[in-house]
């Protein structure tokens, strides 16, 4: 339902997403990664792949498995 697209569950779950993921990260990482993300991408149409993909840059780790469980997987 389109309608349900934007409910409470998947902003809550975007939270925690992203808050786990600085946790993971450490602090300089996490806004590092963000603030690369942000300036790569600015004034563009994005995918999660994209943030992703600044996370690695900034920490040089693979975080495939990380945006697989969490992002791309059922359920909250």
């Amino acid at each position: 339902d389109k309608e349900q697209m934007f409910d409470a569950i998947s902003y809550q779950k975007g939270a925690v997403i992203l808050h786990n993921l600085r946790t993971l990260v450490g602090d300089d990482a996490y806004f590092a990664a963000l603030h690369l993300y942000l300036t790569q991408n600015a004034y563009k149409a994005v995918e999660i792949h994209h943030l992703r993909l600044a996370f690695e840059e900034i920490t040089g780790k693979d975080l495939n498995w990380y945006f697989k469980q969490w992002f791309f997987a059922k359920g909250y």
